[in-house]
């Protein structure tokens, strides 16, 4: 394809994405001017990604206006500004001396001809367009008339029952489906897999070539590589054996995510609608990542409520949750570790927490309580400093995973994550797989498995607190000691590599877990064979290559 037009299927992929500056909008203009073609993909694949908008974490900017005759495309800004190409100006005006009758009927005659030969000419190039791919090779057990070589595909939805077939796409892409499989092409250079178990190979020539399954996308640039399901773990098998594929999950970002970057005293939730506010007991400092920390100074005063998410009822609200949980942070903890073992008063050290909602909380936090009354602790630690993971799940109840840190059983030691330097905490549960996890700095430290499709339950009036068990106040006893940065709330399970993505990017110091550009998108290289989440398209785990 030339290179006009890979610049173009580019822009329409930063539009697609609400990346689209000023510039790209005026390049983009010009692009479409005096270009029919263009015009009708322009059109066709703003109504594909108009559909897929509900799923997607970012928005197309709203399209005001567009007229297919003068090809006339407005841009809306946040800012209700806009922007405007007009594309192919036609208006014409014939002046000249009056002219006798006859030749006034072949003036009006000569239009009606030009116009109908240009209908037909339109009907057939758009009857043309509508095909998108052609059969290259089939290999079936039972001979079917719409599989044989040479069968054009025309845009829409395609069934194959059984047996093998490979198609070329118009940009050139080959590709080799299994069936049963039922897919759509709703444009050149695009397959939707909708239903079956996929098993996809594809050979991208020199253009852009985009694959969506499920939850994921896969835009491959001069790239060969094949997709899978496995039947054992459900997981999707991505193995790229050239060029480079980018991989773009549609569930990726938090319900809610506090990086207390701002520089007032309000607290605001990047991706949700559950800010806070500092309290007296905290007080900004530099950030773990980004620019902003909060440090929380033990006393009751130490703080931030975020509200209860909407929650009305029990199992109301954001931070109610179906599929699974994730609670991540960034922690520079100081507690002590006081309590039953060393034979002081109790003295917990909360992260997040929700209360109020009787036995559906939810808590991250630190403690030290007596092994013989805690009767929330599944499976039981001997006494001693423990990091909790606290969940109601129905048929089972509240009960909390504890990491001890200290002693013959610990998988972490406490003053390991009292150096002084930002530790990466990430707890999950997913309901499909029923496995209750917790990581420390991206390494697995402790699980515990649960019955298949074991439902969380949680949402209601309660109260989400960050740093302590509830808002500032005399009732506000489990204080946090440290620096806390980076808190999410996820309404899904993050993978573990996803959790070892998130630390890795602390650890290069970028501004957030998920590196520097949204929507959320990673490449994957030659040689490599991931396993990705079908459930949210990110990563589960990396193969290594075959030798």
């Amino acid at each position: 394809m030339a290179v006009a037009d890979n610049e173009f299927q580019e822009l329409l992929d930063l539009l697609c994405d609400g990346d689209l500056d000023a510039a790209q909008q005026q390049r983009l203009a010009e692009l479409l001017e005096n270009s029919p073609e263009r015009q009708r993909e322009y059109l066709q694949y703003l109504d594909l990604h108009a559909r897929m908008q509900a799923e997607q974490s970012s928005e197309l900017p709203a399209i005001k206006s567009v007229t297919l005759k003068q090809m006339t495309v407005e841009f809306e800004d946040s800012a209700n500004s806009s922007s405007t190409s007009t594309l192919g100006q036609f208006t014409r005006r014939i002046e000249g001396e009056r002219v006798s009758s006859p030749r006034r009927w072949l003036i009006f005659l000569i239009p009606v001809v030009i116009g109908l030969i240009g209908a037909l000419w339109f009907f057939n190039s758009t009857r043309e367009e509508q095909v998108v791919a052609t059969v290259h090779s089939s290999q079936l057990e039972t001979p079917l008339a719409a599989w044989q070589p040479g069968v054009k595909l025309n845009r829409g939805k395609h069934q194959l029952p059984a047996g093998e077939v490979t198609i070329e796409l118009s940009n050139r892409t080959l590709l080799t489906v299994n069936g049963p499989i039922e897919f759509e092409l709703p444009a050149r250079g695009m397959m939707f897999i909708e239903q079956g178990m996929p098993q996809v190979q594809a050979t991208t020539a020199q253009d852009i070539f985009e694959l969506t399954y499920g939850n994921i996308r896969f835009i491959s640039r001069e790239a060969d590589f094949e997709i899978s399901k496995s039947e054992e773990s459900g997981a999707v098998e991505l193995k790229v054996t050239s060029g480079e594929v980018e991989v773009r999950p549609r569930l990726w970002q938090p319900q809610h995510y506090w990086n207390f970057d701002e520089t007032d005293r309000q607290v605001r939730d990047q991706f949700g609608d559950a800010d806070g506010q500092l309290s007296r007991g905290t007080s900004r400092v530099a950030g773990l990542i980004g620019t902003g920390a909060v440090e929380f100074d033990n006393t009751s005063e130490a703080g931030i409520a975020v509200g209860s998410g909407g929650g009305q009822a029990l199992g109301t609200g954001t931070f109610a949750v179906d599929d699974g949980i994730t609670l991540e942070a960034l922690i520079v903890p100081r507690w002590e570790g006081n309590g039953f073992s060393t034979g002081d008063k109790s003295d917990y050290d909360e992260i997040i927490r929700k209360d109020g909602d009787g036995e559906l909380r939810f808590l991250l936090s630190f403690q030290n309580d007596d092994p013989m009354l805690n009767e929330y602790s599944n499976p039981k630690q001997p006494a001693g400093p423990v990091l909790a993971f606290g969940l109601y799940l129905i048929g089972q109840g509240y009960q909390e995973l504890e990491i001890p840190l200290a002693g013959e059983n610990a998988t972490v030691l406490l003053s390991e994550l009292k150096d002084g330097e930002p530790h990466h905490i990430a707890a999950t549960y997913e309901t499909a797989s029923g496995r209750k996890q917790v990581y420390v700095d991206g390494r697995l430290v402790a699980s515990y498995q649960y019955p298949h499709g074991t439902r969380p339950l949680t949402g209601g009036p309660g109260e989400v607190v960050i740093g302590n068990l509830s808002p500032p106040g005399e009732e506000a006893r489990e204080p946090f000691h440290g620096i806390i940065d980076e808190v999410a709330f996820y309404n899904f399970a993050l993978p573990a590599a996803e959790v070892e993505s998130h630390f890795q990017a602390v650890q290069e110091g970028l501004q957030s877990y998920f590196g520097k550009k949204l929507p959320y998108r990673y490449r994957v290289s030659a040689g490599s064979i991931l396993l990705l989440d079908p459930a949210t398209g990110l990563q589960r785990q990396k193969l290594p290559a075959p030798e």
